[in-house]
Order: structure tokens, then C-alpha cells, then sequence
């Protein structure tokens, strides 16, 4: 925003909003599994096997292992996309 300071046009900025399940992926993407079965998405088993790799992801994120936590991520994102019948999914999470 420090490019616009000299600028006669003043823009009225109140705030930002970051819209990433990554700002804080502890809150939100330990959350799909859940998420995903109580909208239906996904039935018992799929949750369990969800929730197993996004626990498995959010402890490598701990350890700083961002690759292999992102591709559980993007796993578990796959599991919820092919078992809801290839729904958008970024309409819903």
C-alpha cells in the first residue's frame, strides 16, 4: 500500500481478508474430514480414512515438511472430490 501514500487518489482501505485454508491449516484443514461428511459428501469409512491423512499431513506440517504435508492434503482433497461425485470442492470447503 506504500505505493499509493504520494497519490492524490486516497484508497479508503479498512482491512485485508486472506481467504487460504494455509493462514491457518490447523483450524480449517483439520476440519474437511468432518466437514465433508456431515454436508454428505462422504460416508464413515472416507472420513476415517481423511481424517487419518490429514493428521498424518498436519504432523509433517509440524516437522516442516511442507511438500509431503501439502500432498496429503491433496489427497484428502481428491478422496472428497472422486467420492462426492467429482464436486467442485473449493464451492463447498
Amino acid at each position: 500500500m506504500d505505493y499509493n501514500l504520494d497519490k492524490e487518489v486516497k484508497i479508503p482501505l479498512k482491512g485485508v481478508g486472506i481467504g487460504d485454508p494455509f493462514t491457518d491449516p490447523y483450524a480449517v484443514i483439520a476440519e474437511y474430514a468432518a466437514y465433508s461428511f456431515n454436508l454428505g459428501l462422504i460416508d464413515i469409512q472416507e472420513r476415517m480414512k481423511v481424517d487419518s491423512i490429514l493428521a498424518y499431513g498436519l504432523k509433517e506440517l509440524d516437522k516442516g515438511n511442507t511438500l509431503a504435508a501439502r500432498e496429503a492434503f491433496g489427497e484428502s482433497l481428491d478422496i472428497i472430490i472422486t467420492q462426492s461425485g467429482d464436486m467442485n470442492v473449493y464451492n463447498v470447503l
